[in-house]
């Protein structure tokens, strides 16, 4: 299964590395979303963008995004070149909308996209499948830690899914809880 990728990653002993995985299996998309995958998507970009962004969203900012995030997967899935978006597909997607709230989320994303923090803008090189995954936050500046946040603890709420579906139990282990509690986002995962 390929995995759209965006947090950073360490597992058993490697050192911190680049990219957490977001399941999506691309090549069984539906052009009508029956498995509400891009749904679930556009939620996590909205939460994303908002973090990006520093305040909340209005309506038209996430009608923009919701759009670019449709866009993004019924193209793949119409497509018969499947691939595994990353966040500059998404940006560039933003920089084609004709509103200005759109040019200005896309200006928000900058940084993580072409900027210095762009480890998010990457295909994964790291094994989530295996048995052990630790996520390691502590060295993070300001500026990444809310949104590494975010998209570790979607990971996290993704492999237990997949998890369920297979019968397996899955044990989470949360060192520094109160971390976590500190980010409005991670707080409602939790």
């Amino acid at each position: 299964m390929n995995r759209i990728d965006y947090s950073l990653l360490r597992t058993r002993n490697n050192k911190l590395k680049k990219k957490a995985k977001l399941a999506m299996e691309v090549w069984n998309l539906d052009q009508n979303d029956t498995k509400g995958w891009v749904k679930e998507k556009g939620e996590f970009m909205l939460g994303l963008c908002e973090q990006c962004i520093g305040d909340s969203l209005n309506s038209r900012q996430k009608s923009s995004i919701d759009r670019c995030v449709r866009k993004l997967y019924i193209d793949i899935a119409r497509s018969r070149e499947k691939y595994i978006p990353i966040m500059s597909d998404f940006y560039d997607l933003l920089l084609q909308q004709p509103e200005e709230e759109a040019k200005d989320i896309a200006l928000s994303l900058e940084l993580f996209v072409n900027g210095s923090l762009n480890i998010f803008n990457h295909q994964t090189n790291v094994d989530v499948d295996n048995r052990f995954t630790v996520y390691g936050i502590r060295d993070l500046g300001a500026e990444l830690s809310q949104i590494t946040m975010l998209v570790m603890m979607g990971s996290i709420q993704q492999r237990i899914i997949e998890n369920g579906k297979k019968g397996k139990a899955t044990w989470l282990y949360i060192d520094e809880f109160h971390v976590l509690l500190n980010s409005e986002y991670s707080a409602k995962y939790l």
